[in-house]
């Protein structure tokens, strides 16, 4: 608990409760509150969910926000859906985006006087039986900028990290129709689509998260403050795409701009020309300085009026991303920025601030005082280094888009530092000294950047060559060694006839019921496949992954007729993550099963191409069968950087998560 030096500041006392008469409503609630409080789970918040007509007890709890999902696997519908509201701002209501229609007048913020919190924007979606959309990076991270540009101060994301239904005593313990859920997800993963899968693997999404949340963490306390005000002109509804969709969170001079111009499965007009004028108490202020266009597919949030140390920079039309602070005026504290793709990088300073500026790109002019510089050439060797009338200095360094994402802070050498890699990262910085993770999939070469360079030399797991270096950044490299592991794999059985495909009851609130997933008594009518992974497999690697390339309904995977994970086809590889199923002293089988689809099967795919079935309307087929390595490399500042030692501390922190864990 907080009270305990712990990090639990806050607890969620009900989730989605909606009851009302004796004993129940807000008097279940503040009992709840009770309970909790004398027992010792003492926090300074407490919270419900607000949404679905929600009891919310006055002054008791905080109320927390959902903010839907990029899909909607609620819904019957096996055809596309309207765009999704989550892409748009929210100016009336937090429950929903439910803009207003018509075109004069300023719009006002959502009136509730509490802090803006959330509890559930979507990560990722489960993968339901009858719907199986694929999720963009875009579709995750466009939700950020829209949902810090309503009033959010607490971004809370669902699912963030993918996971795996544990085995049931009595029963299986997913989400079914059975039940009294709206549909069906597999019987063991729950992967989500999150932005850290079911077996730890980062994807892009994450980073495209990372970006906002390094965001957050740096400038969160100048953000938390400032409200929320409403362009005067608003698309009519959420499907209305001609509508420019922006906000300004503001408090007296400084601000922020939050665009979105991403719609998932729906493509937004570019927007040329554009221009923002926001109306301040000082006067109006353009951003930028002359109309840019403004591409499909980009959101962002850009600050005005902000401070960087002793400067006042007037606007960017580039991302604030993160900052290092520096030690003294021989290490000035660094702002980074991102560039967005497709638009040119303008700085405005105020400079009547500025005694000198030095750019290492751009060209600068200066017009009713202001500073402007132009045409900066996004990279981590690009720098602006600013003097102000004070003697103090302050460096801006812009980041593509794809460095910032690739970008994460270190604490080595004594300061902070970016580790810049495609590769996974994991840290623990509560290890004397940080200990990081690089993790690779099917490349055994690693890469990485650290700007600023550092002062000693980095040790590592594996031998570290440094490939270049300036006075910005030095670049490694390491070579894990290729491993080549044999997989050994046979058709047992070929497929059946699949039977028709049932749909189960109508809920009380839908029209019609959804198609309904086989159990898990086994697939009478799945082809099946042996597979044997060969004694050492894992060893020097960090997780082995069976990759499956198939065509299907269902496939599940097995060890000794023991259900191990299963997925829904919706298209994509299905990636296991074998490390936990492994023994390491003899050889594994598996067994692989795979349910035909049927052509008439009432559900909805988001497929590159169509399917080909079979003249009897089916298709079960194995196109690949793959085992893909993914290697390790450990650096560490004193001390061996032992791969058993790491994998051990990652262990102990799984399972103090698990052991601190709750199910939703």
């Amino acid at each position: 608990m907080w009270k305990d030096g712990g990090p639990v500041i806050g607890i969620q006392l009900e989730n989605e409760y909606s009851l009302r008469g004796p004993n129940a409503g807000e008097a279940h609630i503040l009992a709840l509150k009770k309970i909790a409080i004398d027992s010792g789970l003492d926090v300074p918040f407490y919270q419900v969910t607000a949404w679905d007509n929600a009891v919310v007890p006055p002054s008791a709890v905080l109320p927390v926000y959902g903010g839907k999902y990029q899909d909607e696997p609620w819904d019957s519908s096996t055809t596309k859906l309207r765009p999704p509201d989550v892409y748009a701002f929210r100016f009336q209501s937090r429950v929903s985006a439910n803009v207003v229609a018509g075109t004069n007048g300023r719009r006002p913020a959502a009136s509730e006087t509490l802090p803006y919190l959330t509890a559930e924007i979507g990560g990722g979606i489960q993968d339901t039986y009858h719907r199986g959309p694929v999720i963009q990076a875009d579709d995750i991270g466009a939700m950020f900028p829209v949902m810090l540009g309503s009033g959010v101060n607490l971004y809370g994301t669902y699912m963030f990290q993918g996971g795996e239904n544990p085995d049931g005593k009595l029963t299986t313990l997913q989400e079914s129709q059975a039940t009294g859920y709206p549909n069906d997800v597999p019987i063991k993963s729950y992967d989500f689509q999150a932005p850290l899968g079911e077996f730890g693997e980062e994807r892009q999404s994450l980073r495209k998260l990372k970006v906002f949340q390094y965001f957050l963490n740096a400038f969160g306390s100048e953000l938390a403050p400032m409200t929320v005000h409403a362009p005067d002109v608003l698309p009519a509804s959420t499907a209305d795409l001609t509508v420019p969709r922006a906000s300004v969170r503001a408090l007296g001079e400084r601000g922020f701009i939050f665009f979105n111009n991403y719609v998932r499965g729906y493509a937004m007009p570019a927007r040329p020309a554009a221009q923002f004028l926001v109306q301040l108490p000082g006067g109006p202020l353009s951003v930028p300085r002359k109309p840019v266009d403004l591409p499909s597919g980009a959101y962002f949030i850009w600050p005005f009026n902000f401070r960087a140390g002793d400067i006042s920079i007037r606007y960017s039309t580039a991302q604030l991303f993160t900052r290092l602070d520096g030690d003294d005026k021989n290490s000035p504290a660094t702002f980074y920025f991102e560039a967005i793709a497709g638009i040119p990088v303008e700085f405005a300073f105020d400079a009547a601030g500025v005694e000198s500026v030095r750019a290492s790109s751009g060209t600068q002019s200066k017009e009713s005082g202001v500073l402007y510089l132009n045409g900066i050439e996004p990279d981590i060797e690009s720098s602006i280094e600013l003097t102000s009338k004070t003697g103090s200095t302050v460096r801006l360094v812009v980041l593509t888009a794809q460095q910032a994402e690739d970008a994460w802070k270190v604490r080595v050498g004594g300061g902070e530092h970016l580790l810049i890699s495609s590769q996974d990262f994991f840290c623990d910085p509560d290890a004397q000294p940080e200990r990081i993770w690089l993790r690779s999939r099917a490349n055994p070469n690693f890469e990485f950047v650290l700007t600023p360079p550092l002062a000693s030399p980095v040790k590592a797991s594996l031998p570290l060559k440094q490939t270049s270096s300036t006075e910005n950044a030095t670049h490694y490299a390491a070579e894990a060694g290729t491993r080549e592991i044999r997989l050994e794999f046979k058709q047992i059985e070929k497929a059946g006839l699949a039977p028709p495909i049932k749909c189960g009851p109508a809920p009380r609130w839908r029209h019609s019921g959804v198609a309904q997933a086989p159990s898990e008594q086994g697939l009478p009518q799945a082809a099946r496949w042996s597979i044997t992974v060969p004694p050492g497999a894992m060893s020097g690697l960090s997780e082995l992954f069976l990759e499956v390339d198939y065509r299907g309904d269902v496939a599940r995977l097995y060890g000794a007729s023991h259900l191990l994970n299963d997925n829904f086809f919706n298209g994509q590889s299905w990636s296991i993550g074998l490390g936990r199923f492994l023994n390491q002293e003899r050889p594994h089988l598996f067994e692989l099963s795979i349910l035909p689809m049927r052509s008439d099967a009432p559900i909805y795919l988001e497929l590159g191409q169509q399917l080909k079935f079979s003249a009897n309307g089916q298709v079960a087929t194995l196109k690949g069968l793959r085992l893909v390595p993914e290697y390790q490399l450990i650096l560490c500042e004193s001390g061996a950087c032992r791969p058993e030692t790491a994998t051990a501390g990652l262990q102990t922190v799984a399972k103090n998560m698990e052991k601190h864990a709750t199910k939703d």
